[in-house]
């Protein structure tokens, strides 16, 4: 079989892994967030966005409106991210405080432009033209050397016994709390520049600061380690760092967001939106869910690393995942790599690139190349026959009573014999076959045929409206159920003695993939993927037990593999969600029951031209005087008469 499938090409490496599908919007917040906070001690997180301050919960999202929003500074100085309660300068340099109920004054006499704020316990510090320490009544005044234009502060507490300020142009100052004792860290002592933008002290009390082109961790006043990340972003400006539970260090330039290992150096760049007003703005970390919040010009975002991602050409945005026996492949038509799970990258591979692959409801196996169709058997993966296709496309195939039925972007035909003949040609594409008690029956985007025969019934037997989905796909439930996509909602095909019935599972939203894996159902949305029970939704297929973000297009592909890894594929590439998903599920506000949108359809007023006359009450009034008017009139003409 080797042999056969032998096709040798050069591996081009991949750019980007090591995190979750991509990186996802949170619908719920579409507007520009200026800044994120997480609180630690809650769990929760809270977005303040041009005109509000959201809270956001894995189960609820509460958006307090303000009108403080747009004199809030839009820099990324004035927020502590590890404080209970941050506070924040506006642009005239009064304080506010941020609490569940929204933002409020901070009673503080002074006003400070252009500074930047932190409180650490009992102290309450102020960086601008100098460095203020404020503790119940009592102000130290810390002369410092600063830009001699708007200074430019950020602020971190490294432990109980230091503090850090960021200064553009200038580079670092560390201060002892106790006694104020103050250390500068320039360029004197190893810094690249002074210009330095960001800093940020994970966990374990390092300190890293970011510049235009690269990080510096700061070991010691005296001891610095470069990264230089030129070649990923060029000469951008790190405008923020975070870190996650594994020690990564994230960072974001306007256009750009990406992972640093400080450990080895590695570098990865996660895909973000291509639009050219897209622009980020801030990131925050919560350790709960292992979610990495992202605020941009176009509302807020997720990422993570329950997964893994894969970018960089077009094997990864458009290629088709299958197995051959037990070895998991993608290949686009032009090249093959196969997925080595200990390493969660996909490496070189020998076999044959293919366009096609699909099992046969008689458990064969299908390969198809650009102009063969090629038979393996399930068990033993050996070529059973092949096949010389003269159709474009070929999106599925079927074998009954000794002849192939072939599926393609034309038609329909039959093969025997080594002889196709066309059932229909040059009509419409057709993507699926489904066999019911022998019977044929063909599936187009506009409805369910039957095939008679040599010939295709041209009336659908399909529910009027039910607009399928371009999809080769079905599941068998039992012996005579069947399941297939449809654009807004899951058809069940139920096979009859006298023919198919159908039972139609409604969605809210446009579906672009489906799948079942052992007792689960997984329905891909637009902004979301929904897990189901396979027997719950059956019973009510409105509430998923889990739901995951999404970023998914028309031509999007949905896969769960063999160790229950979720794949899914859109125009960026390649991801997978691996098989923890307490992490990231139901992080997303929940949609409205469909059931309940049902219900509140019916309790809204019909319209004029569909409502009959006498449901309005001022008609029935009219209708009512007219009547009269007319029984007054007749007994005028009877008494007359």
């Amino acid at each position: 079989m080797k042999n056969l499938l032998l096709y040798i090409f050069i591996f081009i490496p991949l750019l980007s892994i090591g995190q979750l599908p991509y990186v996802v919007s949170y619908s719920e917040i579409s507007e520009e967030v200026k800044e994120l906070w997480h609180d630690q001690s809650t769990g929760k997180s809270y977005a303040i966005t041009v005109e509000r301050l959201c809270k956001i919960d894995a189960s609820d999202i509460k958006c307090q409106s303000f009108e403080l929003g747009q004199q809030i500074m839009p820099q990324n100085q004035t927020l502590d991210r590890f404080n209970e309660t941050p506070l924040l300068i506006g642009n005239y340099g009064e304080f506010y405080s941020l609490s569940e109920n929204g933002i409020k004054a901070h009673p503080l006499e002074q006003k400070f432009p252009n500074a930047a704020v932190y409180k650490d316990g009992e102290d309450l510090w102020v960086a601008g033209y100098s460095i203020y320490k404020f503790n119940n009544g009592k102000v130290d005044t810390i002369p410092v050397i600063v830009n001699s234009e708007i200074p430019y502060w950020d602020i971190r507490s490294q432990d109980e016994n230091y503090i850090w300020f960021l200064n553009h142009g200038v580079g670092l100052y560390r201060i002892k709390k106790i006694n104020n004792e103050l250390r500068r860290v320039s360029n004197l002592n190893g810094l690249p520049t002074n210009n330095l933008t960001c800093m940020h002290i994970n966990y374990e009390g390092e300190v890293f600061v970011g510049y235009k082109g690269g990080i510096a961790k700061i070991k010691n006043v005296s001891d610095i380690e470069l990264f230089k990340l030129k070649k990923y972003i060029g000469r951008e400006t790190i405008k923020e760092l975070e870190s996650d539970s594994q020690g990564n260090i994230w960072f974001l330039t306007d256009k750009k967001l990406g992972i640093l290992n400080p450990k080895d150096g590695e570098v990865k760049i996660i895909p973000t939106k291509s639009d050219p007003e897209f622009v980020i703005n801030t990131l925050e970390y919560n350790p709960q869910k292992d979610l990495m919040l992202i605020g941009s010009t176009q509302g807020l975002f997720l990422a993570s690393r329950q997964g893994a991602f894969y970018n960089g050409d077009k094997l990864f945005s458009q290629g088709k995942l299958y197995y051959f026996g037990k070895e998991l492949l993608i290949s686009d038509g032009k090249k093959v790599k196969s997925y080595n799970p200990e390493t969660n990258s996909f490496d070189h591979s020998e076999f044959r690139p293919i366009n096609q692959a699909l099992k046969s409801s008689d458990g064969m196996y299908w390969v198809f190349d650009k102009k063969h169709a090629i038979q393996l058997s399930n068990r033993t993966q050996e070529v059973m026959q092949k096949i010389r296709v003269p159709y474009k496309k070929v999106h599925h195939i079927v074998s009954l009573d000794d002849y192939q039925y072939f599926c393609h972007e034309s038609g329909i035909a039959k093969f025997k014999n080594g002889k196709f003949t066309d059932i229909v040609n040059d009509d419409e594409a057709f993507f699926n076959v489904i066999i019911c008690n022998d019977v044929l029956y063909a599936l187009s985007e506009k409805g369910i045929y039957k095939i008679d025969g040599s010939e295709l019934n041209h009336e659908s037997i399909l529910d009027e409206g039910v607009q399928l989905l371009r999809s080769n796909k079905q599941f068998l439930l039992g012996e005579n159920s069947i399941l297939i996509p449809s654009k807004m909602g899951i058809v069940r095909v139920i096979c009859t003695d006298t023919g198919v019935e159908f039972k139609n599972y409604p969605s809210l939203d446009t579906i672009y993939d489906f799948h079942i894996h052992k007792d689960e159902i997984y329905i891909l949305f637009g902004d979301r993927l929904a897990l189901f029970k396979k027997d719950d939704y059956l019973d009510d297929p409105y509430h998923s037990f889990c739901v995951i973000p999404a970023n998914a297009d028309e031509r999007s592909m949905l896969f769960v593999d063999n160790q229950d890894k979720i794949w899914i594929r859109n125009e960026q590439g390649l991801a997978y969600i691996s098989t923890d998903h307490s992490k990231i599920c139901n992080i997303l506000p929940p949609r409205p029951d469909l059931k309940e949108k049902e219900k509140s359809k019916e309790e809204i007023p019909v319209s004029n031209e569909s409502r009959s006359w006498f449901s309005d009450w001022k008609n029935c009034l009219i209708a009512i005087f007219i009547v009269s008017l007319m029984i007054v009139l007749l007994r005028l003409i009877t008494r007359r008469a």
